[in-house]
């Protein structure tokens, strides 16, 4: 293990992400990061408060796993040396692994409104994925914590023990520089005798940033200061993520009317979070310098440091509000950038297609999970669900209400508090009070059952009246779930009729009339609505990506094929149509379709053409033209990292690649 942080530098620098509002519990915290021994270690000190509304026999305390293959559960990963509760006994400690905590047993029952206090010492391993290339990383969220916390999980309870107040001392290697940073106007953190404090109010986690050498750029949005921390030779694109986070707050501080963290700082994120990624008033920007990548991710990321970080759903929930928030924000940003509407924004980030490629595979896309629920399923929750289906419900929910209703809603929230643990419950009645529409049927079907939505429409026929014409249809429903569906008839005269086919009805006839005879009648004609057969290219291609990982060409065949007759020039199908004949053996016409890619895309920063110059050279490398592989290999590896493009890359010009199954992805 030590072996593996002999890289990192000398001086370290410590950034501590703070809010300065209340907070039930309290942590003191003394720790010790040691990279010769490879370890963190800690002592805590804790007061915790039962903010719930019933006495307490137990409370959790939180000691996540290292995923991996394999992967380290909590309890081998973590050590937890000594633990004393308020009457200095020693709780008998019970592992969780649903919930990847111990069950702390408290005798007597801790009653509403009561305190107590805990002090344990623990240690755990570095591990690889603490390391950012420049830099040490532990963000203090899911396995990349640094101490271990104390919560109640009961459905329904306020979450306060989600904000805490942390005060610590921590103690530097020798040679070794620590600084951290609070709120603007307060102390920066004072250094004695080797030891640095620190402190941290009403914060959901506490980040931490070491690293050498690394160069800070300052600027603002309003009167936000924005810190932006980049290792040594990366001035430009320090530059260019002041500019894009600068822009992305100021929008948010206008379209919210406000923005409770008190500073935003930025760090270069890990390679494979290529959409960033976040924490209290930290932001990870991926390190490109692509324009649309990083403007994405960092808008998404600001976004979250208001709704996840400063506001939003207890740990314990699945983060809808949240989640849906900050995507909704982001979409409102990124179409106004891009000069579109929200919904054209909605459909170009393809976020229906996100979603309901877990319908197409089957999956359970109920949308409120309890934390042990979640952690027994083994595909993407947080990307198929947590994240597209809560920003798809949120989009929806916007059409219902207005999106300048919406805006009202959310901003009205932010007045309500700077810090606040919003439910699903919570956020429903606030909806609710913004319209005369019953929300309680639409709620229940998108949030707590796994219902998708889809319509047919059919045997359409034209009948001649005294005052034009009329248009019949048959409109059913094929999907589980319901919402009120837009028909427009269109007639050669460019006249356009708007009915509405209700959400309490299977199947019927709509009547439409017109002035001229048809020229076309559809069925939601904007895309408004996430329906299942409307699967796009993306869509598409996300379920083949997922189906060949599984060795499923078959069924990927089908997804990719249906994608080409979409989008027969489409980069990304005609190349992983080469993955599929590849794999069936057909490498000459793989190659050519490679070929086809590289030409049809001239960017630098395209996934499927630097993807495809990556196979090319496997290729050659299975017909032992080694010359060839090792120089389309070196010319990738200057290329933008796109899905871990420059590791594979790198491993090619080492040894001769060899083939695998199931296949390799990309």
């Amino acid at each position: 293990m030590p072996t593996i942080f002999h890289r990192i530098p000398v001086r370290v620098l410590f950034l501590l992400a703070t809010s300065s509002l209340f907070a039930a519990n309290e942590y003191q915290i003394e720790l010790d990061v040691d990279p010769a021994r490879g370890t963190i270690h800690g002592t805590e000190k804790v007061v915790y408060k039962n903010d719930t509304e019933a006495p307490l026999d137990t409370l959790f305390l939180e000691a996540p796993g290292l995923p991996g293959n394999p992967a380290v559960p909590g309890n081998e990963r973590w050590r937890i040396s000594a633990l004393v509760d308020a009457k200095g006994k020693n709780p008998t400690l019970g592992w969780k692994p649903a919930e990847e905590a111990y069950g702390v047993p408290l005798s007597p029952p801790l009653g509403a409104g009561f305190k107590t206090t805990f002090t344990l010492e623990y240690e755990r391993a570095l591990s690889p994925a603490d390391l950012v290339p420049g830099y040490l990383s532990i963000p203090d969220r899911d396995a990349s914590t640094w101490y271990l916390k104390f919560r109640a999980y009961r459905a329904g309870t306020f979450g306060s023990d989600d904000f805490k107040d942390i005060t610590g001392t921590l103690v530097p290697p020798a040679g070794w520089t620590v600084i951290s940073s609070g709120v603007p106007g307060t102390a920066k953190g004072a250094s004695s005798g080797g030891r640095t404090t620190f402190s941290a109010r009403g914060v959901r986690n506490c980040a931490l940033a070491l690293g050498e050498k690394f160069q800070l750029v300052r600027g603002a949005a309003g009167t936000i200061p924005i810190l932006v921390y980049s290792p040594e030779g990366q001035d430009a694109w320090a530059k260019q993520v002041l500019t894009e986070t600068s822009e992305a707050v100021t929008y948010y501080l206008a379209f919210l009317g406000a923005y409770p963290p008190a500073q935003v700082i930025v760090l270069p994120a890990a390679p494979a979070e290529s959409r960033g990624a976040s924490s209290s008033q930290v932001i990870y920007a991926p390190p490109t310098t692509s324009e649309t990548a990083l403007r994405e991710a960092i808008s998404l990321q600001a976004a979250r440091l208001v709704w996840g970080w400063s506001l939003g759903d207890p740990s314990d929930s699945t983060p809808f509000v949240a989640n849906g928030l900050a995507l909704w924000c982001q979409q409102n940003y990124l179409a106004k950038k891009y000069g579109l509407d929200l919904h054209s924004q909605y459909l170009r980030a393809g976020i229906n297609d996100s979603y309901l490629v877990g319908v197409l595979r089957g999956y359970d896309t109920t949308l409120m999970r309890s934390r042990s629920d979640r952690a027994k399923l083994d595909w993407d929750f947080e990307r198929i669900v947590a994240q597209a289906k809560s920003a798809a419900v949120m989009h929806m929910l916007g059409g219902i209400l207005g999106e300048d209703k919406l805006q009202e809603v959310v901003r009205g929230i932010l007045k309500t508090s700077k810090q606040l643990i919003l439910t699903d419950r919570d956020f429903q009645k606030r909806a609710q009070a913004a319209t005369t529409a019953k929300l309680d049927g639409f709620f229940d079907q998108w949030l707590r059952t796994k219902d998708y939505l889809d319509y047919y429409l059919s045997h359409v026929r034209v009948n001649k009246t005294d005052n034009g014409y009329e248009v019949h249809a048959d409109v059913w429903k094929t999907g589980t779930a319901s919402m009120p569906v837009e028909i427009v008839a269109e007639d050669l005269g460019g006249g356009r009729v708007r009915a509405l086919f209700p959400a309490d009805r299977a199947s019927g006839e709509m009547a439409i009339p017109l002035k001229a005879s048809l020229a076309s009648i559809a069925l939601d004609p904007l895309q408004r609505l996430p329906l299942l057969a409307r699967v796009g290219v993306s869509g598409r291609l996300d379920l083949a990506d997922s189906l060949m990982a599984e060795g499923k060409l078959l069924r990927a065949d089908e997804q990719i094929d249906q994608a080409l007759s979409d989008d027969p020039q489409n980069p990304r199908a005609l190349f992983m149509k080469g993955r599929i004949l590849k794999e069936r053996g057909d490498w000459a016409a793989a190659l050519s379709l490679w070929s086809k890619v590289t030409s049809l895309s001239t960017s630098s920063e395209d996934p499927a053409r630097i993807w495809s110059q990556l196979w090319t050279a496997r290729i050659y490398d299975l017909q032992g033209k080694r010359s060839e592989a090792t120089a389309l290999y070196t010319a990738v590896s200057t290329l933008p990292d796109m899905r871990g493009s420059r590791a594979a890359a790198t491993a090619g010009l080492q040894i001769a690649f060899t083939d695998a199954w199931p296949p390799l992805l990309p």
